[in-house]
């Protein structure tokens, strides 16, 4: 939530209008980030109570099917963002300006929602093994060395020559690449721990 408030501070010099787009992009978002979030929850209880059972190997497999899970929630949750951007954008504000922008940021926000759902997912089943530490690790570099640094560097300066600066899509990519790059660590994480058991 730290990361996403700050992020929102650095947007606001971009003017009320990259502001209004980013908060309906976020909020939608957000909502539908429930349903991922809550499956972590139950995942971190599932797969505790089975190792807590000794059933190790039964642990690896709710585990991993609570990955999969997640990865058919990330499927819906992103038709459903894209099929109902446009009438919920409306909902939030009659300005053409706002909803166009907002639109694009939902665009990338459909890319958004399998690294999230993943990462998330992931460090549930993690701390249903117990493993806190490396986790906590794993998400600050990626959401704040990757996510926050690689989107103000796109967002504000861009790539050299080759891009200029992409403003609020610039910050999205980045929140893109930071949940990624956590998915893919914890992924890595967890492939370890559960054949440890």
């Amino acid at each position: 939530m730290t990361l996403f408030t700050l992020i929102a501070l650095f947007i606001a010099s971009f003017g009320e209008v990259t502001v209004g787009a980013h908060q309906i992009a976020l909020s939608f978002t957000s909502i539908l980030f429930m349903l991922p979030l809550s499956l972590s929850m139950a995942l971190t209880v599932r797969v505790g109570n089975t190792l807590g059972q000794q059933r190790l190997a039964h642990a690896r497999k709710v585990a991993w099917n609570g990955i999969v899970i997640s990865v058919i929630v990330a499927a819906i949750n992103s038709i459903l963002l894209w099929v109902s951007a446009v009438p919920v954008i409306a909902l939030y504000t009659s300005n053409s300006e706002i909803q166009a922008l907002a639109l694009s940021i939902i665009a990338l926000a459909v890319i958004f929602q399998l690294s999230d759902s993943l990462q998330v997912n992931l460090a549930g089943a993690l701390r249903g093994y117990k493993d806190t530490r490396i986790v906590m690790v794993i998400t600050v570099l990626s959401y704040w060395i990757v996510g926050l640094g690689g989107g103000h560097w796109l967002g504000s300066r861009g790539v050299g020559d080759m891009i200029a600066p992409l403003g609020v899509h610039g910050y999205w990519i980045g929140l893109i690449a930071g949940l990624s790059t956590a998915a893919l660590l914890l992924g890595w994480r967890l492939q370890r721990i559960s054949i440890r058991g």
